[in-house]
């Protein structure tokens, strides 16, 4: 007799072809139909949208976008007159509207108050808090989304103090490295320079950057640039 055998004389006296699952018994028997009446509505409604009560929650949107349109579809029912909205007394992420027409002016707040304080601005601080942020951390997160107003514009001055500081400092360290390259007898525009670069952390897991550019005979720095991730810049 062969060792090595054949198919047939492997093939066990035993082994069985396994059947293929065909479902529960008790789960085929069950109607697939929706047990809620909404919910059959909902399943075949395809595309249609359903509008949803919103009192107790909050969203994002473009003051100018929403109020700008609601202002040209609306008139006072007074004056007949058209109603302009304007944001003002702004408190944090809290405001009032101003609902101004040629009768009346009606303020409504943008949130409730809570103890002489916005819900809005209570909540956000409590949720941030417990995802571990801090108060920095929230106004980055509303600078970065534009959010807050007063406190953009409050620091718009100073970014274009130091804007033109920068400038000058730039100019001069140019100016001295020019003089001094032509002393060296080079052609005055033709810069020799030197490149460095920090990182906000070490290696190459910082997604902050900046590199400079240093003048040979000055030693001063000529230009910056600043890289981050974040912005893709």
């Amino acid at each position: 007799m062969d060792k090595k055998g054949s198919k047939k004389t492997h093939a066990h006296a035993e082994h069985r072809k396994r059947r293929a699952f065909r479902g529960n018994q008790h789960t085929v028997e069950q109607s697939t139909e929706f047990v809620s009446t909404s919910a059959k509505k909902l399943e075949g409604s395809e595309d249609i949208d359903f509008a949803i009560s919103k009192e107790f929650s909050y969203c994002i949107l473009n003051f100018f976008t929403v109020f700008s349109t609601i202002s040209a579809c609306v008139i006072c029912k007074n004056c007949k007159r058209d109603v302009k909205f304007y944001q003002t007394t702004s408190r944090g992420l809290g405001f009032k509207i101003l609902m101004k027409c040629s009768c009346n002016e009606v303020p409504v707040n943008s949130s409730p108050f809570i103890q002489n304080a916005y819900e809005i601005n209570r909540r956000i601080v409590f949720v941030m808090r417990l995802l571990g942020v801090g108060r920095e951390g929230l106004n980055l997160f509303c600078r970065l989304m534009d959010i807050g107003q007063v406190r953009f514009l409050l620091g718009t001055p100073t970014y274009q103090a130091a804007s033109v500081i920068y400038d000058c400092i730039l100019k001069r360290a140019a100016s001295d490295e020019m003089q001094l390259n032509k002393e060296a007898g080079n052609i005055i525009n033709y810069l020799t320079v030197s490149g460095n670069g920090t990182w906000k952390k070490r290696r190459f897991s910082s997604l902050f950057g900046v590199s400079t550019l240093i003048g040979k005979y000055s030693k001063k720095v000529l230009d910056t640039v600043v890289k981050s991730s974040f912005c893709q810049g």
